[in-house]
């Protein structure tokens, strides 16, 4: 039985293979595991293995590069219009290899390691922008409920917050009533990052000192106390619920 294109159509745990000779007749179907799918792929020793582009597909790419055998990879798109009945991994398998005989499709380009860290650590930075707007937004808020009004570039925030935190840290961040831990809890959250002025930068041992100066320095050294405070939040949550279905 020699294979001319395999295709394979990667999941979480299982892997769809679907084999077929250079006349395009169907020669092999099985369904195999994450940790036999490579010996699998060795054993039946294909010309060409072609997959989608999708997750972890690169490192296929290049595992099965280095035994020698061609990779290519489809872009999805590209590959639904060969699904011929409803979707499930047999019939994505069966298209991707229809696909991949097409004389003009196009071909996803193999990614090395490094090429993959570096876009790696650009989709991080801007899962960390996110993650500091998603922030910054309802910090606006709560300090505009206040009075203090701050613009809305992330710039004008990290230069108003310092100077809030120096003049009126004990106001927002020190007391003990709900809405005013709430303010603290985001600023808990601020991502540390080294270019932010200290005041803000986030970790475990500022969120830590906040937290015990709220129990009073006679009560620092006890477990008990502190376990207190940091349950207090879910403790509000759950009673704020109660109440609310109380009314209705």
């Amino acid at each position: 039985m020699e294979i001319d294109g395999l295709g394979i159509d990667l999941a979480k745990q299982v892997v769809q293979l679907h084999g077929a000779d250079h006349r395009g007749h169907v020669v092999h179907r099985s369904k195999v595991s994450r940790s036999s799918f490579s010996e699998s792929v060795r054993t039946l020793n294909p010309r060409v293995v072609v997959m989608d582009a999708c997750s972890t597909a690169h490192h296929w790419a290049r595992s099965f590069q280095s035994i020698g055998i061609e990779v290519r990879q489809i872009s999805p798109c590209y590959v639904a219009p060969f699904v011929k009945t409803n979707k499930n991994d047999r019939n994505d398998a069966e298209a991707i290899v229809e696909a991949a005989s097409r004389p003009t499709m196009r071909f996803v380009t193999i990614k090395s390691v490094e090429q993959q860290d570096i876009q790696a650590a650009h989709r991080m930075r801007a899962v960390l922008l996110r993650h500091g707007t998603a922030l910054i937004i309802p910090m606006r808020g709560l300090l505009g409920e206040r009075g203090l009004a701050i613009s809305r570039s992330p710039e004008a925030f990290k230069r108003a917050i310092p100077e809030l935190l120096r003049t009126s840290a004990d106001e927002y961040l020190e007391a003990e009533a709900p809405d005013e831990s709430t303010l603290g809890a985001l600023l808990f959250h601020m991502p540390d990052d080294p270019s932010l002025p200290r005041p803000m930068r986030g970790g475990p041992g500022r969120r830590s000192g906040w937290r015990l100066r709220r129990a009073g320095g006679r009560r620092r050294e006890n477990p008990a106390a502190i376990a207190r405070i940091r349950a207090a939040p879910c403790r509000q949550v759950r009673t704020h619920a109660v109440q609310r279905c109380a009314a209705q």
